[in-house]
């Protein structure tokens, strides 16, 4: 459930930036695409290192967090 409401925030956020021409409400959005983020990205990581396999899994999380 976090990482939907996660990808929704991160969504809204983006969306919304093209109709506002203010710096307050830019900071605002960029608050909500941040707590989306962090709703969403560390759950992100855990997935990737459950579903990697056991040889290359070190690679797989690192490759991850290089991404970021």
């Amino acid at each position: 459930m976090l990482i939907v409401s996660g990808m929704w925030l991160c969504g809204l956020g983006l969306l919304s930036i093209p109709y506002t021409n203010n710096v307050f409400l830019w900071t605002l959005e960029a608050g909500i695409m941040g707590i989306g983020m962090a709703m969403l990205y560390s759950k992100l990581g855990a997935a990737v290192a459950d579903f990697a396999p056991v040889e290359t899994r070190g690679n797989t999380t690192g490759y991850l967090s290089i991404l970021a």
